[in-house]
């Protein structure tokens, strides 16, 4: 509705009243229904004016009680979320007090091993005491205490003359120039105990193959004592060949050859031999380092599993990524991941099942070097 018109509307009816024409009476009723046309005529152009001429409507009071609501209900979570949030700080804090308390002890408990072990070094070098016997006993003794931990592997301390996987000092009885061939007497202890177990020397774990190679077997050792915990027959051990088949080849094919006809005649030897036979090749084959062109023969292989997929476009991009690798260009994680990507693309459930493809954890970042 128009104002002016409705203006109009009402000095008309005040000409009326003047002249006579229109009763007192009839003129208020016509004044207030052109004030309610006018009312209503503004409601309609402006909702505020209409609030505070009639306050809110039952929808408007709904809507901004579930609003008011909706907001409490968003302070609430907040504060919750806030205090939950606060928790995990304190106790993040608190695991991180833990940690660097249970440090500072493992840090004083070696000092004060060290500072033992140097005043037993002044004391023997002044006696001239042998206390090599005493150490190997010691170490036995340690090594028995060590086989109920349920270890997966071991790093020693590298040219240390207890704990030094190898090139360890050996000093001669005549005073002579030391030799570097000697093993510590604590590590020759363990790796006797224990011949199939992974160990690494601290030093040697900086060289990105031996790293690789070490954690990826710590993984493998772990899977096998699962699969003999859970299922020790013939389908476990088949099941847990299949799936490890491509990094057994990556480290030994010769060892590929002679695993394969051991789980498939596993029914007539026995499980409980076949099991023990299988890991005794198993360590042995991965002991045995990854190189490129190993790792280059088993790339190939997979490819041949996409013959039937891949597109001319594709063949060439894989075959062209491995030959990169092959000449050092690129890391292992190149071509494993495009071939990754395939087996998603074209559902390759073989080599879905391949822990070649994810052998640990991405995040330890192992396939990264050239």
């Amino acid at each position: 509705m128009n104002k002016n018109s409705v203006l109009g509307r009402l000095c008309g009816i005040s000409e009326k009243i003047q002249t006579g024409r229109l009763h007192r009476q009839e003129y208020v009723a016509a004044l207030k229904q052109e004030v309610a046309n006018l009312r209503r005529g503004f409601v309609t152009e402006n909702s505020a004016i209409r609030a505070v001429w009639f306050g809110p409507t039952p929808a408007e009071k709904a809507a901004t009680l579930a609003k008011k609501t909706a907001a409490e209900r968003a302070a609430v979570r907040a504060k919750k979320a806030a205090e939950v949030a606060e928790a995990e700080r304190i106790k993040k804090i608190a695991e991180m007090a833990a940690v660097k308390a249970k440090q500072i002890a493992e840090a004083a408990r070696v000092k004060k091993l060290a500072t033992e072990a140097a005043r037993e070094k002044q004391a023997a070098e002044k006696t001239k005491k042998d206390y090599t016997g005493q150490m190997t006993n010691w170490a036995r003794r340690r090594v028995c205490e060590l086989a109920a931990e349920d270890l997966c592997g071991f790093i020693f301390k590298s040219r240390s003359p207890s704990s030094g996987m190898e090139r360890v000092k050996v000093y001669s009885a005549d005073g002579g120039m030391p030799t570097h061939n000697g093993v510590g007497m604590f590590a020759r202890a363990f790796m006797e105990h224990f011949p199939l177990l992974p160990v690494e020397e601290e030093g040697r774990l900086h060289d990105p193959v031996l790293r690789e190679n070490f954690i990826e077997r710590i993984f493998v050792l772990r899977r096998l004592r699962q699969a003999m915990q859970q299922k020790k027959t013939v389908g476990g051990l088949v099941e847990f060949h299949t799936r490890h088949k491509l990094l057994i080849m990556s480290h030994s094919n010769r060892h590929y050859q002679l695993m394969g006809p051991l789980v498939a005649h596993a029914q007539a030897r026995g499980i409980a031999q076949t099991f023990e036979q299988y890991h005794v090749l198993l360590m042995e084959a991965l002991a045995l380092k990854a190189t490129v062109k190993k790792h280059t023969n088993v790339l190939q292989h997979m490819m041949g599993y996409f013959k039937n997929d891949l597109d001319a476009g594709e063949k060439q991009e894989l075959l062209e990524v491995i030959d990169n690798y092959r000449r050092e260009l690129v890391p292992l994680v190149v071509p494993v991941t495009l071939i990754n990507h395939y087996v998603r693309k074209y559902c390759q459930q073989y080599l879905r099942g391949q822990y070649y493809l994810n052998p640990h954890p991405i995040e330890l970042k192992l396939r990264n070097h050239v």
